[in-house]
C-alpha cells in the first residue's frame, strides 16, 4: 500500500492510499486525521482517525490536484494504525487504538 499523509486546501489532513495521474489524485480508503486535546493535565494530545466522508459507501475518491497542498510520508505509527483498519488486520507490537503524539 502507498499510504500518504495529504493536506488539502481546506486544512484537512487525510491518511490514504494515494495515487496521482493527469492532474487528479485518487484517495482510496481515506481517513481524516484529527488531534484530541489532553483529557487531564500532564497528558499528551492524541491523534485520532475517522472516516473522511462518513455518509458515503464509496472507498475511492478522485480529487483535483490543485486541491492538494502537500503529500508526505506518513509517520510509522499512523501507517500501522491505517494497516490495522484496512490492511491485513495485523496489529503490530505497541499499537493502540489512538496514537499519542
Amino acid at each position: 500500500m502507498n499510504i500518504k499523509l495529504v493536506r488539502l486546501v481546506t486544512g484537512e489532513d487525510i491518511l490514504t492510499e494515494y495515487a496521482a495521474q493527469d492532474g487528479f489524485c485518487t484517495f482510496t480508503n481515506p481517513l481524516i486525521v484529527y488531534i484530541t486535546p489532553p483529557q487531564s493535565p500532564g497528558q499528551s494530545a492524541s491523534v485520532g482517525l475517522s472516516q473522511w466522508v462518513p455518509y458515503s459507501d464509496s472507498k475511492e475518491f478522485v480529487i483535483n490536484k490543485d486541491k492538494v497542498v502537500f503529500v508526505a510520508e506518513a509517520a510509522d505509527d499512523l501507517k500501522k494504525q491505517y494497516d490495522s483498519i484496512f490492511g491485513l488486520g495485523l496489529i503490530l507490537p505497541g499499537q493502540r487504538g489512538l496514537l499519542t503524539s
